[in-house]
């Protein structure tokens, strides 16, 4: 978030090129029955991995998508954090479990 210099041709992920992206949803427990806390992505290109840029808006700091970094983000751009309100990334899993969309489909 925030970061120029992360995803463009000739850059880190050079989007002149062939990568892959992938996005893991991580559990409490490790399983995918359990509570959804960490959404977490990355690139392979070249046969290199490549973790996910860090923010540089100035109060976020993470790579991936946490409870944190949600509020953070909210409080940095002033916005209703509507997120919390409806369960945050517990509330999100449950919503997948509900409409019987799992994130294995992204597979």
């Amino acid at each position: 978030m925030g970061s120029t210099t992360f995803y463009r041709p000739g850059d880190t992920v050079d989007t002149s090129s062939m990568f892959t992206v992938v996005t893991r949803f991580i559990t409490d427990d490790a399983t995918s029955s359990g509570t959804l806390t960490k959404i977490k992505r990355f690139y392979v290109q070249n046969g290199k991995l490549i973790p996910n840029s860090q923010s540089d808006v100035s109060g976020v700091t993470a790579n991936s998508i946490i409870e944190s970094f949600c509020a953070a983000e909210k409080t940095a751009f002033g916005d209703t954090d509507y997120f919390d309100q409806r369960g945050g990334l517990a509330g999100v899993g449950e919503d997948w479990e509900k409409a019987g969309w799992y994130p294995d489909v992204m597979d």
